[in-house]
């Protein structure tokens, strides 16, 4: 009930309640029974990182997220266990700690495989595309577009991907504009901007046009999406304060109704 409770209060958006009532499921559950729900304990952290994660909290995500995938494992639920095991590379990536998120999310690539799912493999493997790009390496970041873009069930006989997920078209470009192939880029870049028209997807093509035009010399497109850049970055800024505030304020509102009963 704990855990349902938590639920409830993590999707309203009230997060101090939420990790409080996980913490209480955690503390309540007798992992010495034989008749223990390790499956649903496995949730309970899974859940209790994923607050650790939207408070940018890498180090507690992470142990919660060890802890989720142990459960698991003991309740005998493959799936959310490799699932647990894949979301550790995130917490490696806010470290900073890149070849230990990617390792770990080739090594979950070959698990989801082992257990026939294709799908969460290619899912998974494409969210190594930008470190491999980072660190150089061209051929591997291709084979992983290639990859997801074949198997992850997110494209349609058009190769047009869901909406919402229209940020690869900026990796698949940023991919491009390394090996010099501008013409390719522009036309992923120019791609997002038309179809992801939510702010991160419209300052991701501005930047990528704009790098693009940098590499072409053509100084008025450059100022044009560097100009449009900085006014979608000081958008996202705004929203990002005003989000920020309404999570203080919630936390303030449970602190003090906390003092006061």
């Amino acid at each position: 009930s704990r855990y349902i409770l938590g639920r409830t209060y993590y999707c309203l958006d009230e997060l101090p309640r939420a990790l409080e009532m996980y913490n209480e499921a955690i503390t309540h559950a007798d992992t010495t029974s034989a008749d223990c729900d390790f499956a649903k304990l496995s949730r309970v952290y899974a859940q209790r990182a994923a607050i650790f994660h939207s408070q940018i909290q890498p180090r507690s995500q992470l142990k919660d997220l060890r802890m989720a995938e142990y459960y698991a494992k003991k309740g005998k639920d493959t799936l959310m266990a490799i699932e647990c095991y894949s979301q550790q590379a995130d917490a490696y990536y806010f470290m900073h700690i890149e070849d230990s998120a990617i390792y770990i999310q080739e090594h979950c690539a070959q698990l989801f495989l082992e257990i026939k799912r294709p799908d969460r493999a290619a899912q998974n493997i494409c969210t190594t595309i930008s470190s491999l790009i980072n660190k150089g390496d061209y051929e591997r970041a291709r084979f992983y577009c290639y990859q997801y873009e074949t198997y992850s069930g997110f494209f349609n006989e058009k190769g047009v991907i869901e909406h919402g997920k229209e940020i690869y078209y900026y990796l698949k470009g940023k991919l491009y504009l390394s090996v010099d192939e501008l013409d390719s880029a522009e036309y992923l870049f120019r791609k997002e901007l038309r179809v992801g028209k939510d702010l991160n997807n419209q300052i991701a093509g501005c930047k990528g046009l704009q790098e693009v035009f940098e590499k072409k010399k053509i100084s008025d497109s450059i100022s044009k999406y560097a100009s449009l850049g900085y006014e979608l970055n000081d958008s996202a800024y705004s929203l990002s304060e005003m989000q920020n505030i309404q999570k203080f304020q919630a936390s303030y509102n449970y602190n003090h109704q906390k003092r006061t009963t």
